[in-house]
């Protein structure tokens, strides 16, 4: 019964969250006072940060980042498309030479 409680509480205090945050609401849950608590959370931590640790082990040591479900890495900046040469140019200088 202890265990089907304490994946509840997991659960509720988890929804929501992914990447490392996950992690770290599951290893706050893994501090706890309670030796049986302390086990389950930390057989399940090592369980779900095998996928992020792989993902960070090809950044750092191979370069690639593979962030197929965007733990890493924010959403792409979409900024305005950059003036023409013609629109920068000083206006003072048009039809000098």
């Amino acid at each position: 019964m202890l265990r089907m409680r304490t994946l509840a509480a997991l659960v509720e205090h988890s929804a929501g969250l992914k990447g490392g945050a996950l992690l770290s609401a599951i290893h706050q849950f893994a501090r706890h006072g309670d030796p049986y608590v302390q086990t389950l959370m930390k057989h399940i931590l090592s369980t779900v940060a095998k996928p992020i640790f792989a993902m960070l082990h090809g950044w750092v040591y191979e370069g690639v980042l593979n962030d197929a479900h965007k733990y890493a890495a924010p959403p792409p900046l979409l900024l305005p498309p950059l003036p023409s040469p013609d629109e920068v140019a000083p206006r003072c200088c048009v039809g000098v030479g």
